[in-house]
This record gives C-alpha cells, structure tokens and sequence, in this order.
C-alpha cells in the first residue's frame, strides 16, 4: 500500500499514473481496431449475403414474380432490410 509519509510516495504515484496512461493509450488503439474490423467483417458478410439472395431471385421462375409479394419494390426492400 502507498504510504503518503514515505520519501519515495511521489515517485510511486508518478510510476502508477504512467502506468495507468499506458493502460489508457492501449484500450484507445484496441478498441479502435476492433471496431474497425467488426464493421469490416459485417460489411462484407452483409455484401455476401445479399449477393447471394439477389442470385437466388434472378434464378426464380417468371411465375414467381407475378405474385403480389414479390413486385420489383418488395423484392428491394427485401434486399435492403432483410439482409
């Protein structure tokens, strides 16, 4: 424990608040990476997905498509939030 009555008191306050800005310096960098890779990681799986679900339509019968749920408007819709 820190004694405020000891010689070198300052000395080990000065050593732990380095420490402790050190810390800090550190969880702003890690943090910072990896929110920079988890929206990396959500934009390309977001890409994929929709890709792939925009090939599944375009390989759907014609009959398909005059069904009222799946009008042009519907089926962008479904691409923009279901994805």
């Amino acid at each position: 424990m820190l004694d405020p009555t000891r010689t070198d008191f300052l000395e080990k306050v000065d050593r732990l608040s380095l420490f402790f800005f050190l810390i800090g310096i550190g969880q702003l960098f890690s943090f910072t990476f990896q929110f920079f890779f988890l929206s990396k990681v959500a934009e390309t799986l977001t890409f994929s997905v929709r890709i792939d679900m925009m090939k599944k339509i375009l390989k759907m019968p014609i009959s398909w498509f005059d069904k009222p749920e799946n009008t042009p408007g519907a089926l962008g819709h479904k691409l923009s939030q279901d994805c």
